[in-house]
């Protein structure tokens, strides 16, 4: 996905990161989940979530 730009953009990538780590902890235990698994999750790079 490209770099948000707009104050929507960044919501809509925020929700995704959101969306994506409630997804992984509901299924796993938290000392599983990393920031970088979550951004994966969301179809994000890792680096996307910094």
């Amino acid at each position: 996905m490209s770099r948000a730009k707009t104050p929507e953009d960044k919501a809509k990538d925020r929700q995704a990161f959101v969306e994506a780590g409630r997804r992984l902890l509901a299924q796993e235990d938290a000392s599983q989940v990393s920031l970088r698994r979550i951004a994966v999750e969301a179809a994000y790079s890792p680096a996307s979530i910094y």
